[in-house]
Order: C-alpha cells, then structure tokens, then sequence
C-alpha cells in the first residue's frame, strides 16, 4: 500500500548504503514551499551554519513545532468539515433520489443497494468531485501531520544534544546578532 502511494505521489525511494533517501518531485517541494513557507532545509542541522544561528535554531525549535502542529490542526478541521458536508450533501441527495423513484413507481426495487447504484450513476460527476476534494484534503493532512510534524518532533528530540555543545563550559556562545536572529527564524504560514 505505502510503495503504491509513494509511487502513485512520484516519491522516489533509493538506497544508499544501509539507508533509504527519498526524493520528492520538484513540483512538490516548490508547493511545499509557496503554500506553507516549508523546506525541507528545515530538517538539516548543522554543516556550516554558525554557532549563533545553532543556538536560535535550537531555541525556535518549541516555536516551530507549534506552527507545524497549528497548520495540521487546520488541515484537519477543513477535512473534517469537508467529511461532514459530504454527508450532508449525500443525504439529501439521497433522500431526493429516493423520493424521485418512489413518485416514478420503483417503490418495490428501491433497496438501499439499488438507490446507491442510482445515485452513483446519476450523480457521477459530481459525487467523484466531492471524494476526490476529500481525498485531497485527507492527503494535505496525512502529510503535514506525519511527515513535516513527525520529522520536526524528532529533529526536536535530537537537538538537545547540541545544547551542551553550543552552551559550553561556562560563557556558552556570546551574544547573537539580531540580524542572523531574524534570518533563521522560518514560520510556517497558516
């Protein structure tokens, strides 16, 4: 299921050595980052990035997760009153169809199994809109909520490491910049 969907995603899996590195279409990660302020740059730390800039990264860490969290939170209150208007929508339309063929005199075929199959045929078009939004909004969740969320919660846990690195003995870092301070902070737009 998850190699279907990864494909079906154009998400490229390889290995290197004992890891596997996936590789996201560039059509996605330009979404990512127009839509939500979101790279995956986000994830990396380290490399050559100055202690000072370290040490605001690791202090807007709590902040960052919270922005994250906030955004799939909002994801999954439109799926859900998505979800709910679905329902409604389908009821109604149910109840208009069953109505429909009652009046036409298929009072006696008008099983529950029969009226679906009705309103799927009828409806068509607009019943796969309706799954298809909610099947786009269900997967908008899926990956803010476990793939962005679950990847800054556990870059959260391993930055603590580096605090003891950064803060060292006594003097810690020094003083940082505002500038730099403004820079590497990245909120994610909501």
């Amino acid at each position: 299921m998850s190699r279907s969907l990864l494909k079906q995603s154009g998400v490229k899996a390889k290995r290197e050595r004992d890891k596997f590195v996936f590789v996201i279409p560039a059509d996605y990660a330009e979404t990512l980052e127009k839509n939500y302020s979101f790279s995956f740059d986000q994830l990396k730390v380290g490399g050559d990035i100055p202690l000072p800039e370290l040490a605001v990264h690791i202090d807007e860490q709590a902040s960052m997760e919270a922005s994250v969290g906030l955004v799939c939170e909002i994801s999954r209150y439109a799926l859900e009153a998505e979800r709910n208007e679905y329902e409604n929508w389908y009821n109604e339309l149910s109840y208009k169809c069953k109505k429909h063929l009652y009046e036409n005199g298929e009072k006696a075929q008008c099983t529950e199994l029969y009226l679906k199959g009705y309103i799927a045929l009828k409806h068509k078009t607009k019943l796969l809109e309706r799954q298809n939004k909610i099947r786009d909004l269900e997967f908008q969740y899926r990956l803010l909520n476990n793939v962005f969320r679950s990847a800054l919660e556990r870059k959260g846990e391993l930055l603590p490491t580096l605090r003891n690195v950064i803060q060292g003995k006594t003097d810690g870092i020094g003083s940082i910049d505002v500038r730099i301070q403004n820079k590497t902070r990245i909120k994610l737009k909501v």
